[in-house]
């Protein structure tokens, strides 16, 4: 495990320290599970993203094109 040390600003500090209690956990949990959120939500997009290319190749551009196809 790696250790880093990052400077933030007063105000940001007293939100994570606040939502950390209020989840009671302790700010580096909460550090880590936000990474872990954005990195999570950065893969769905990229997944989105690729799949959405796939779809308009072969004529679908929305959702309701899909429901159409399969209704």
């Amino acid at each position: 495990m790696s250790v880093i040390s990052i400077e933030i600003k007063d105000e940001l500090r007293t939100q994570l320290e606040t939502e950390a209690k209020a989840q009671d956990i302790d700010s580096q949990e909460l550090i880590i599970k936000a990474l872990n959120n954005y990195f999570r939500q950065k893969r769905i997009r990229s997944i989105q993203n690729e799949l959405s290319s796939h779809f308009k190749e072969r004529g679908y551009f929305s959702e309701d094109d899909i429901l159409n196809e399969v209704s």
